[in-house]
């Protein structure tokens, strides 16, 4: 499985946003996106219960799964978080579930 909601890894995740941020807040010459950046969530194969997996995560995002395996492309869930950034204004984030295929 890609993903977890163990608390410890949980936390390990967490953590390690919050070092990245400290780290470029004390580095001000470290660019940075200037319209955000893609987090993405990555779900097992199909054969592996991945669709399941997708249409969980979107319930709890409130995302819209879009099907485009027919296509040989992927299932995905994409959300949109608006994150502000001070002197920017408010810059789309994107949370991304997306099932892989083999």
């Amino acid at each position: 499985m890609y993903y977890s909601t163990q608390p410890a890894i949980r936390e390990q995740f967490i953590t390690g946003l919050r070092e990245l941020a400290a780290y470029l807040d004390s580095h001000p010459a470290v660019p940075v996106p200037t319209y955000g950046t893609d987090i993405s969530v990555h779900t097992d194969h199909t054969e592996d219960g991945g669709r399941g997996q997708v249409a969980h995560i979107a319930a709890m995002l409130g995302a819209t799964i879009t099907d485009d395996t027919r296509n040989g492309g992927h299932l995905t869930a994409p959300q949109r978080r608006r994150i502000d950034l001070p002197g920017q204004g408010r810059l789309p984030g994107l949370c991304l579930v997306h099932q892989s295929r083999r």
